[in-house]
This record gives structure tokens, sequence and C-alpha cells, in this order.
């Protein structure tokens, strides 16, 4: 839901989820000695990124999806 965070990460529920920076989200990498960062052009669109899949449908996510095939698969 847009608008819940404005960026934030009170209400993350993504276990992918690491921090988040002004215009990056950082997640878990596909091995244990690396990890993901998402950069974006604006502050909106990393907000609206957080909103909708950090926060709230991560299972969509393609990142959290890559983490869970690679690493996870025998939870799968």
């Amino acid at each position: 839901m847009p608008g819940k965070t404005s960026g934030g990460s009170a209400d993350v529920i993504c276990p992918m989820y690491r921090k988040n920076k002004r215009m990056a989200i950082c997640c878990e990498g596909i091995t244990d000695e690396c990890g993901l960062q998402l950069n974006f052009r604006n502050m909106e669109a990393c907000g609206q990124q957080m909103d909708i899949f950090c926060c709230d449908h991560y299972k969509n996510c393609e990142i959290y999806e890559a983490i869970m095939k690679a690493k996870y698969s025998d939870f799968l």
C-alpha cells in the first residue's frame, strides 16, 4: 500500500531485507558471502518498492524468489 512506510523500514516483513539507504534497498545475498542492493533514481521509486514488496507482497519479489531458489531450495 503506497505511503505505508514513506521509504522507512518500520513495517518491513520480508525476511531477505537487511537495510535501506537514501535511494537503495539492501537484501540478503544468494550466498553468505554477498548481499544484494537495489538502487533507485529517486526516493519515491524506492519507497514504492518498499511498500509493495518489502512490507507486503515479498513472496512476489524477484529478489526474494532468487534467494529462496539459490540458498533455501531445501525449504521450498
